[in-house]
């Protein structure tokens, strides 16, 4: 039903840290699919590049001006305003989550759970949530919190 396109650019360092990521990947994200009532009739797509530091840095410097390494990053393929009207669409492609191994290694004691938590944060910036003032942030956290207890 759904699709989840998984690129591994830095293979060896993330195969080390979870031996069938694309496995987890597809398990992960048909759990968060299957919480996001509005979008339950339609088909789903995304793309989730695991890869290293120095990638996720090029990708924010070119689509966000910011020279920094950063754990997640996300690119919608809809404004926010599209999810505030009913999706009259039978197929949707969400977009795409660029994952950072260094920067999640590097700040976490729990590298799967961080992992889970950026994968679950990136989705939600894809279907419209953000966190540009303190309300949207604590809607956003409380949403990704109820992903990641599934």
């Amino acid at each position: 039903m759904h699709k989840i396109n998984v690129l591994i650019d830095n293979k060896r360092y993330w195969v080390k840290e979870f031996p069938s990521l694309e496995k987890f990947t597809k398990i992960q994200m048909k759990k968060f699919f299957s919480e996001i009532k509005f979008l339950s009739s339609v088909k789903l797509e995304l793309t989730i590049l695991y890869t290293c530091g120095k990638r996720v840095k090029e990708l924010n410097k070119k689509f966000r001006n910011k020279n920094t390494d950063t754990d997640v990053l996300s690119f919608p393929s809809m404004s926010k305003d599209f999810y505030k009207s009913k999706i009259k669409l039978k197929e949707l492609y969400l977009g795409d989550i660029a994952l950072s191994y260094d920067y999640i290694k590097k700040k976490s004691v729990n590298f799967n759970l961080y992992t889970r938590e950026m994968m679950a944060h990136g989705f939600l910036h894809l279907i419209g949530y953000d966190h540009n003032n303190k309300k949207n942030h604590l809607i956003m956290i409380k949403k990704q919190l109820d992903l990641l207890t599934l």
